[in-house]
């Protein structure tokens, strides 16, 4: 085993070696011979999986695993620059994975719809087409199916899994208090059905994206909503069937595409790739510049992490952009459901300090609540999706305990202590009465902080947000009704208000923050977490170490 230890280093050694070879020619090859030109008439192909990705993936991970899909601030720009493009004549948009998110589909069928602005055709094509698949293509001039595919018309169910069972089976006790009568968190680890509340605030949250997904639906395919719903409740249809009621345009084979796609467009033009189109896209004179900080992920202390906002680094990236002169405004896309409470506070205080400078725009995707919720209320100006789940302005907090468990495997233990708190987040002793009040005393003063934190972001009385805080998940739509948000839309209208708060004129270039890291810094970054469950690493560390928590409910998945 230890011989072998040393082989392992040298082939893993040799293989990042080749990466970097690589990696370095390719750049070579790039500054050498440039991106090929546009043809003078050309149709974009834009493949999209089961995600847009809010930033281009670092580039080893890209290189190793690829793209998910075409990245959200890479796909506007191309889109927005196309549609004035002259050479550019229309869109073949390729649905290659129909588990595409709510958030994510309504963001793509928006750029579309601006695109097609420009009387240029969209035409979609899916070999089995999804309810959200079918829901992007219904913002198209054309949507065409593999003749062996399916429709599948299967509804929208939300879920939340509850694991209170579940730990007592396992000897385990989630011993937590929470502040808001709607915290879902706490009752999917304590309890195995949803309170009252919680199931009044799910069933609207499901309710409001119905509403919104089969109004939007019935009037892209200019169907009556009755008679739409009574479709969907006979199932997935096959794809003759769909043409024969009008669902889809045209049933078509891929070797058939190209010849049809050119005769829709009605150009003798060539298929383009988005990826060889949007890499010039960036290119032209120097204009306006507006820096876009995504943060994805759940929301912890510290100073990096893969697949997470470390609230250390990105409190120093707001520093840096709050005290850069080249940046006339800056445009936050959060994707959170939250996370560590007082992290989540700190990013707050950093957006309030940077909008002192310069405008702040928050952008929303499928999640920006509790904590996710309490960084954007510091914004100039939020933006969110319909189909966004947010808000959730609540705490719980606490441990799991698993004395019970010591006892079931006959663990004895003795434990030697000073001070009458020195338990208070000790995993294998429940909280008692004096422990569990003073837990109660920290999160109703963290709950107070944020109500009030979000009644300044957002000017609004205490007794307003007091009344729609509680812990409770709004969508969207909701949530700007409750003036929680300011604006519906994707980032489209986020960059649009951006542009108008900094009193921009004309074109402005999107500036993706922090910048790329250079091949050497991700293979630091890499080596530091080589197993890449760094992130669950951290999460476990917040976890177990008794921290207030605003975070979504656990468990709450979208079919």
């Amino acid at each position: 085993m230890e011989q072998a230890r040393p082989r392992k280093r040298r082939v893993l050694r040799k293989l990042i070696l080749l990466l970097v070879l690589a990696g370095i020619a390719a750049w070579v090859c790039v500054r050498l011979f440039g991106t090929p030109g546009l043809p003078a008439h050309a149709i974009l192909v834009l493949r999209v999986g089961d995600a847009l990705p809010i930033a281009p993936a670092d580039g080893f991970e890209a290189l190793l695993f690829g793209q998910r899909g075409p990245a959200l601030p890479a796909l506007h720009t191309a889109l927005a620059r196309g549609a004035r493009d002259a050479r550019v004549e229309g869109v073949f948009l390729d649905l290659r994975d129909g588990s595409l998110g709510l958030a994510d589909a309504r963001e793509l069928r928006r750029l579309l719809i601006e695109f097609r602005k420009e009387r240029k055709p969209v035409i979609a094509y899916a070999d089995d087409m999804s309810l959200r698949a079918w829901y992007v293509a219904s913002a198209c001039d054309k949507v065409v199916m593999n003749p062996a595919g399916y429709l599948q018309l299967t509804g929208t169910s939300l879920r939340v899994l509850l694991f209170g069972d579940l730990l007592k089976r396992l000897k385990l006790k989630a011993d937590l208090e929470r502040v808001g009568r709607y915290k879902t968190a706490f009752e999917t680890m304590t309890d195995n059905k949803l309170s009252p509340p919680s199931r009044e605030a799910l069933q609207r949250i499901s309710d409001a994206v119905w509403e919104q997904l089969i109004g939007e639906l019935a009037e892209g395919r200019s169907i009556e909503r009755e008679a739409l719903e009574e479709l969907i409740d006979q199932g997935p249809l096959p794809a003759r069937a769909a043409e024969e009621k009008k669902l889809v345009d045209a049933l078509k084979w891929r070797d058939e595409l190209d010849a049809y796609v050119k005769g829709a467009v009605g150009a003798p033009a060539e298929l383009v790739s988005f990826e060889r189109y949007a890499a010039g896209s960036g290119r032209g004179a120097a204009i306006a510049r507006i820096a876009y900080l995504p943060l994805a992920g759940t929301i912890l202390a510290g100073g990096e992490g893969r697949g997470l906002i470390a609230a250390d680094a990105v409190v120093a990236q707001l520093g840096a952009l709050r005290d850069d002169p080249s940046i006339a405004a800056i445009v936050v896309r959060v994707d959170s459901p939250g996370g560590d409470a007082i992290a989540s506070a700190s990013l707050y205080r950093a957006i309030r300090s940077a909008r002192l400078k310069k405008p702040v725009v928050v952008s929303m995707g499928a999640a920006a609540a509790s904590g996710g919720y309490y960084l954007a209320a510091a914004a100039d100006y939020i933006v969110a999706q319909p189909f966004t789940l947010t808000g959730s302005v609540g705490i719980f907090g606490g441990k799991i305990v698993a004395d019970e468990l010591l006892a079931w495997a006959e663990i004895s233990q003795e434990t030697f202590r000073h001070g009458a708190f020195a338990g208070l987040y000790d995993p294998f002793e429940p909280l008692n009465d004096t422990t569990r009040a003073a837990v109660r005393r920290e999160l109703e003063d963290m709950y107070e902080r944020f109500v009030r934190d979000v009644a300044e972001g957002r000017n609004l009385p205490v007794e307003a947000v007091e009344a729609v805080a509680g812990g409770r998940v709004w969508t969207g739509d909701d949530a700007c009704r409750h003036k929680l948000v300011d604006a519906l839309g994707g980032l489209d209208t986020a960059l649009a208000k951006a542009k108008e708060l900094a009193r921009i004129e004309g074109d402005a270039a999107l500036i993706l923050w922090p910048p790329a890291k250079a091949w050497y810094e991700q293979l630091v970054a890499a080596e530091r977490d080589p197993d890449g469950l760094g992130r669950l690493r951290a999460l476990k560390r917040a976890l177990c170490a008794g921290r207030p928590l605003a975070l979504l409910p656990f468990g709450m998945s979208w079919d």
